[in-house]
Order: C-alpha cells, then structure tokens, then sequence
C-alpha cells in the first residue's frame, strides 16, 4: 500500500513574449512578462543565453531571426517561447527612370528602380500625388512639367525621396 504525493508546480505569472516587425536600422527592444527567472536564447535548446530578465535589448538587426525564452521558477524550467524577429529591408538604391523632355502631346513613363523592387508614392509637378509603379501619362501637356519625386516604400519600411525632373517642350 505505498502511496505517492505528486506536487503539481504552476508557475505564478506564466511567460509571455512578443516578437517585432521592424525595418533595417530600427533598434529593437524585445519585452516578456512572467514569473522566477526568464532567461533569453538565441537557440531553441537554450544553449547560449543573451540575457534575463523582461527586457532584452537586441540592437538594430539587418535580417530576420527569432529568439527564444525560458521561465523557471521552485526549479521547473516552462516549454521555450519563440520569439520572431521580422526584419523588412530599407529600399536602397532607388532610382528614377525616364525622359528628361518630351513633346507636348507624346506620351511618357517614369519608372521607379529599387532593389528590392517597391512600392512609390509620387509628388506630381501641381503637388499631387499618385501610387503606383511605374506613372504613366498618355498626351503630355505643359503642366507635366517640373519636379516628380518619389517616396519608395516596402512593406512599414519607408526609403528616402528621389526626385526627377521633366521637361515639357511644344512642337515647332
């Protein structure tokens, strides 16, 4: 008639953690709650440890990786929590393709070049805007002359304005 006590162990504020989607160059800092002792891994078998506590200050990552969590509290060790860091990148090398003239009536593209390729948010010459790529217009006319520029955006990740300047001339 032997008997056994089993001790069931809950841990008092369960972990949880969340992960970041971010652009390149942005700082992340990556939060957890919970209970005992949280402890931060860059593996999943808890190998090399980077830091305890809430709060792991990671830097400023240039691609997409995932950290890991572990509570222990009263000497029990909880399942490990993923914690995904999403890195979008910064559209780099944006360039406007296009003509520098063109003649009244006559058709025109302008065509953003990026790497990875993006989405662009345009400044016409009379101060409006379109979306899209490339801008298209069928029969120029004298207001489309001047200043396009361009605001390139991929994914929350917004790159830094190019201009291009078109230059409208009347047939003679």
């Amino acid at each position: 008639n032997d008997m056994a006590y089993v001790d069931v162990l809950q841990f008092s504020i369960p972990a949880t953690a969340t992960g970041a989607d971010v652009c390149s160059g942005t700082t992340v800092v990556l939060t957890a709650t919970g209970s005992g002792l949280l402890t931060w891994y860059t593996d999943n078998l808890g190998q090399n440890a980077v830091g305890t506590g809430s709060i792991l200050n990671i830097g400023a990552p240039q691609s997409s990786t995932v950290y890991y969590l572990v509570q222990e509290e009263n000497g029990c060790a909880a399942t490990t929590i993923a914690v995904p860091v999403d890195v979008t990148p910064m559209p780099v090398d944006v360039s406007i393709n296009g003509p520098a003239l063109v003649c009244q009536g006559e058709a025109f593209t302008l065509l953003v070049n990026a790497q990875p390729p993006v989405d662009a948010d345009w400044t016409l010459p009379d101060n409006s805007t379109f979306s899209g790529n490339p801008y298209t217009v069928l029969s120029a006319t004298m207001g489309d002359a001047g200043l396009y520029t361009v605001t390139p955006l991929l994914g929350p990740c917004v790159g830094a304005p190019v201009s291009w300047n078109l230059n409208v001339v009347v047939p003679q």
